[in-house]
């Protein structure tokens, strides 16, 4: 299972830094036990658009069968009505249908934000890796003026930065020598979401990103 688990985290890169390998690994093994491994097969062949629905059915499915849940079924036929996932205990039968909840707006406009200070990056300095810690005021009118100070720290300094100010903090950042989070897998086990593959951090402010 670690290599599929592995595939998946290649192939999508929103999940850098936020899932691990070995956990992700260790939900696909839990699925394919109790009969789920349909789910793991739909992760790994999902287009990007529609991947969180698929992210949180495993991640539902995953928790079911932890939770002594047993014959359990992903979108069984034969039904009345669509269902996602069918599940026994206690000799009783249950029925999910799972939604995902729509992000947040502020959400949304700090990912964009993100993906343009990345992309403004790449084309300026040498590949660094930064982690970021982001307010709620952080948006993508911040974008142009955190990477002009990204690429001044990067030649000046290796402390931690404050932008645009540290009275004024929007966002607070450092370079490091390494992709991953420090101490992450604590913090998506505080922070489990189902949104996410393998319970990686979610949203929250401030919230801790790397590039």
């Amino acid at each position: 299972m670690r290599d599929r688990a592995t595939e998946f985290l290649s192939r999508h890169e929103r999940f850098h830094g936020f899932a691990d390998v070995d956990e992700l690994a260790a939900q696909m093994e839990l699925l394919a036990e109790h009969g789920l491994d349909v789910l793991n097969e739909r992760l790994l062949e999902s287009p990007e658009e529609g991947l969180l629905d698929i992210v949180v059915e495993h991640n539902v499915g995953a928790t079911l069968a932890s939770r002594a849940f047993r014959q359990l079924s992903y979108e069984p036929k034969g039904m009345p009505r669509p269902v996602d996932l069918v599940g026994m205990r206690g000799g009783r039968k249950y029925q999910f249908e799972v939604k995902r909840l729509a992000a947040p707006e502020i959400d949304r406009r700090q990912h964009q934000a993100l993906k343009e200070v990345k992309r403004q990056l790449q084309s300026v300095i040498e590949p660094v890796w930064l982690e970021l810690v982001v307010t709620k005021a952080f948006g993508p009118e911040h974008a142009g003026d955190l990477v002009k100070s990204i690429r001044k720290a990067a030649k000046d300094s290796q402390e931690e930065q404050f932008f645009p100010s540290k009275k004024n903090c929007v966002v607070s950042y450092h370079f490091t020598k390494s992709k991953k989070l420090p101490n992450a897998g604590g913090e998506r086990r505080r922070r489990a979401n189902a949104s996410q593959p393998a319970v990686p951090a979610s949203c929250s402010t401030p919230f801790r990103h790397c590039l």
